[in-house]
């Protein structure tokens, strides 16, 4: 067994356990490796590791134990690494990974049997999904992309807007995003839940349980305790499919009572029923 290590960065204090991938060049440790004296445990031996798969035989972990950090901490922390390790990714590299990732999606049988997709316009760092657009609007299906709504009962929600053809050509809004017309409506819950529907779920980090975790304003995780319900209510079908880089899969995601599991996660390296 070869073993490797290095000091401790402050940037990861308090995130629980990580486990990546050893030879993969965006992995986190390699880009903590590259920035900051890390500590990194190598090893040829996945039963060492807490969260290694049978399919995954060279891991890294990198654990800090901090009994006493809380659960926000936690998650800032590691919202922190996995943004750096986007932002340094190279654009040849995330374009030829998120097609693989999105060829990977398009396998999955419930996205074959659905009826509406729902997906995300990507931002200049996440992967880029619009192969899964183009081919799920050529297939014929509703293809659907988050706004941010706003009601006096709710305040901020996630509402999904059916794209039209011309979707490219919308203003983009401060994130580089097309940004859909503010007449366009939006699905209705009754509409989602009685219909075979898929979800593309981005995050920052998700974990082989079904964890995920997002970028902090818990959307998703509201509008998927609504959708859920909403199937039960009305007898459609839902798949929550995370929608990731290999990179961004981690040991465990701190998760709270609040927050949505997904069921099914596709990299460019696998499509995972979890």
């Amino acid at each position: 067994m070869l073993f490797r290590s290095y000091t401790i960065p402050g940037l990861i204090e308090g995130v629980p356990h990580y486990t990546d991938h050893r030879d993969s060049p965006y992995s986190i440790a390699h880009y903590l490796n590259r920035l900051y004296h890390t500590f990194v445990l190598y090893a040829d031996d996945p039963r060492f590791f807490v969260g290694s798969t049978a399919l995954e035989t060279h891991r890294i972990c990198y654990t800090i134990e901090m009994p006493n950090i809380d659960h926000k901490n936690a998650k800032n922390a590691l919202r922190k690494t996995l943004k750096a390790i986007l932002k340094a990714m190279d654009e040849e590299s995330r374009d030829s990974l998120s097609l693989r990732a999105v060829e990977n999606f398009m396998t999955l049988p419930e996205y074959k049997r659905a009826a509406i997709v729902l997906a995300f316009l990507s931002m200049k760092e996440e992967l880029r999904t619009k192969a899964l657009i183009d081919g799920a609007l050529t297939e014929g299906k509703v293809v659907a992309v988050p706004r941010i709504g706003f009601s006096r009962t709710e305040g901020d929600y996630l509402e999904f807007i059916p794209l039209t053809l011309d979707y490219e050509s919308w203003p983009l809004d401060r994130f580089g995003i097309p940004e859909p017309p503010e007449a366009a409506q939006g699905l209705s819950l009754e509409e989602m839940g009685s219909s075979r529907v898929v979800v593309a779920v981005p995050g920052l980090a998700f974990d082989l349980s079904g964890g995920r975790m997002g970028r902090g304003k818990g959307y998703y995780d509201r509008f998927l305790a609504k959708a859920r319900a909403a199937k039960a209510n009305y007898g459609g079908f839902l798949a929550v499919c995370g929608l990731c880089f290999e990179s961004q899969i981690v040991g465990r995601v701190p998760m709270g009572p609040w927050d949505q599991r997904i069921e099914f996660l596709a990299t460019e390296t696998a499509l995972r029923k979890l």
